[in-house]
């Protein structure tokens, strides 16, 4: 009860770095992924099988149904599985900085922010008069955030700390490492930070980065089978009772309300609306997930880094930039979910020995 009301609060007020429509896509698009897949796998398995596979002829209920028919019923559940279950991976599987880590890298991260500001020029007695002015802050307790204020009047003061290196988060009071960035929605850092899925709920970073990627890969292919299959349906049975416009989801929504089409009508519509959207949406992320992993680099870096300053190049060959991401047995990884579980990624989260970083300073008049 008390997660409802902080995430109704949220609507009201949004967290920082974020707006009121990216907090009511992230409370929505969980459920409606689920619910959108759950359904049309279950119509799939319960109609479309039967009748691209059933019986020719129907009447006769004694003739042994065909092999296929099997297999079809088999192949629509495991597809489910899959999906489900590295949906489910990459919403609980834990890639922020709140682990257990060895005791070096725990040391590493632990609060250190006055020697990184004094180091860049800053006098510690200034952030502590502007922080107690606000009342909110207690320099003698670890346990106490800094307030908005003071985070925002620090932040200028260590920008000579690369992106590439360990730097301050004022959010968590701690040191993160490098690639590493706090997430407004999952309000914690993120080791390896690609980006936040909107459909899953959470950031995807080092450690659930393989459920995504082989998520997206039963997605493109498992919405795509569902649609070739619901086309001649649609063309042969669904058209037979309803109209072509009622196929378009703001007229089948706007006769839902109005009584003028059934409720199984227009949930199959939306339904497969959806469907259709996430074919287009699944692929598109495939394929940008496939040249990141191809580049060693990741879609924050992609799209927020300068070039111009910071070049970042992982010289492997393209095999083991796989297994950086998927563990040492890719294959196994695509096929059995539970194979997350064995083969972690092949890479070092907090220090990154195979990327060769290039810093170019540009002159300034």
């Amino acid at each position: 009860m008390e997660r409802i009301k902080t995430r109704l609060r949220h609507l009201v007020k949004p967290r920082p770095n974020t707006d009121a429509m990216a907090e009511i896509l992230d409370l929505i698009a969980p459920p409606l992924y689920v619910y959108t897949i759950s359904y049309v796998v279950y119509f799939g398995y319960a109609y479309l099988i039967d009748y691209h596979y059933g019986n020719s002829k129907p009447e006769d209920t004694t003739a042994p149904l065909p092999r296929i028919w099997y297999f079809q019923k088999c192949f629509s559940l495991l597809i489910y599985i899959q999906m489900m279950a590295n949906w489910i991976g990459i919403r609980f599987v834990n890639t922020s900085t709140n682990q257990n880590f060895t005791e070096g890298v725990r040391d590493r991260m632990k609060w250190n922010i006055d020697p990184i500001l004094e180091s860049n020029g800053f006098q510690k007695d200034k952030l502590k008069a502007e922080t107690s002015e606000n009342g909110t802050v207690n320099r003698k307790k670890s346990n106490t955030k800094l307030s908005e204020e003071a985070i925002e009047t620090s932040k200028p003061i260590i920008k000579k700390q690369t992106y590439w290196s360990w730097k301050p988060c004022f959010y968590c009071r701690l040191n993160a490492p490098p690639r590493c960035h706090h997430c407004s929605f999952c309000e914690t850092c993120i080791l390896k930070r690609d980006h936040h899925c909107f459909f899953a709920g959470r950031c995807i970073g080092f450690h659930n980065q393989r459920h995504f990627v082989v998520f997206l890969m039963w997605a493109s292919f498992g919405t795509t089978y569902a649609m070739i299959h619901f086309v001649p349906y649609l063309y042969n049975i669904v058209l037979l009772e309803i109209t072509g416009w009622d196929c378009f989801l703001p007229v089948a929504m706007y006769k839902l309300v109005t009584g003028q089409l059934s409720l199984y009508y227009a949930n199959l519509v939306i339904s497969f609306t959806l469907n259709l959207f996430f074919i287009f949406l699944s692929t598109a992320f495939l394929l940008e997930q496939f040249q990141l992993i191809s580049e060693g680099i990741t879609q924050f870096e992609q799209t927020k880094v300068d070039k111009r300053k910071l070049h970042i190049l992982d010289p492997r060959p393209f095999g083991p930039k796989v297994k950086a991401v998927l563990g040492s047995q890719p294959l196994f990884t695509i096929v059995f979910p539970l194979a997350h579980w064995f083969y972690l990624p092949c890479d070092d989260p907090f220090m990154w020995p195979y990327h060769k970083i290039t810093h170019t300073k540009i002159k300034t008049k």
